[in-house]
């Protein structure tokens, strides 16, 4: 596979599988989904943020080429070789409605998808890790045989 082909291939295997996974659900009397439809984000290892985030979070933060050597000490990468792969699981549209709603505290749907919802976060990456494109890797394009599209 092909930069953007991959890219909409692993965009559309994330959806999916939040869409479709029993995990994603808020266990009330409904079953009603915990999370809407995932947002989905790439970007280049070697973004000048992921350094930024050293000053403003803590120097305890990787950057993907240092988290990337870490896992892997014996593939030599550059940081430009590497994709960072982000999404976010935002709040149904009743979530947010109810919650609107609230002076004080989360409503309960928001409460639900905290405490339930996590579960299927853990599920996403731990699925999207587990799928490979192609049983033929293109080994010499990139460590992982995955591309940025750059």
């Amino acid at each position: 596979m092909k930069g953007q082909d991959l890219k909409e291939w692993i965009e559309g295997l994330i959806k999916e599988f939040v869409l479709t996974s029993p995990e994603n659900s808020l266990q009330n009397a409904e079953n009603e989904k915990a999370w809407a439809e995932p947002l989905v984000g790439f970007a280049g290892g070697a973004d000048p943020l992921f350094e930024d985030y050293k000053d403003h979070v803590g120097p305890f933060h990787f950057t993907p080429l240092e988290i990337f050597s870490r896992t892997f000490p014996g593939i030599k990468a550059d940081a430009a070789d590497l994709t960072v792969i982000s999404w976010i699981l935002p709040q149904t549209d009743r979530t947010k409605s109810d919650n609107r709603r609230e002076a004080a505290y989360p409503s309960e749907r928001w409460a639900r998808a905290r405490i339930f919802g996590e579960k299927e976060h853990a599920e996403t990456a731990s699925s999207a890790a587990r799928q490979e494109p192609s049983r033929k890797r293109d080994t010499t394009r990139s460590p992982a045989g995955i591309t940025s599209g750059k």
